[in-house]
């Protein structure tokens, strides 16, 4: 690869990788804020049933929107790696980063299968909570 094309695909590689740490600081801004709002709504005495089933369906919705993302510029992400494989300082700096034992998985793995699965579940369960009337004062 000359020279050009090379500082163009570090340029790109540094492009994405903000882009991709910005959405993930996006949405996990906006699932807190769901989150803390079902967190309130559940402490009234009577919460409305459809306000909070509401809030699930929309974290849902986020999450499922997040995941997409991610998993868009994560593929992005791997492109430009393979296109920066032969160039002897990316391949330092990640032959580095891969004789850490910190972290078991990447964190693009983590970031973009595990975050968003996680939330996925949680209001996947809000909603069973939700539909199950766990949180109107009968239950348990």
């Amino acid at each position: 690869m000359d020279q050009d094309r090379q500082r163009n695909a570090w340029k790109w590689a540094l492009h994405e990788d903000n882009l991709f740490d910005s959405r993930l600081q996006v949405f996990l801004t906006a699932h807190a804020i769901l989150i803390m709002a079902a967190g309130f709504a559940v402490q009234k005495e009577l919460p409305s049933k459809a306000f909070l089933l509401f809030l699930a369906v929309l974290g849902l919705v986020l999450g499922l929107v997040w995941m997409v993302i991610q998993i868009q510029s994560c593929r992005i992400v791997e492109r430009i790696e393979a296109m920066l494989d032969g160039d002897a300082i990316f391949n330092e700096v990640f032959a580095d980063l891969e004789k850490s034992k910190l972290f078991r998985y990447p964190r693009n793995v983590i970031m973009t299968w595990i975050l968003p699965a996680v939330m996925l579940l949680w209001w996947g369960v809000f909603i069973i909570f939700t539909v199950w009337g766990a949180f109107d004062g009968r239950a348990g």
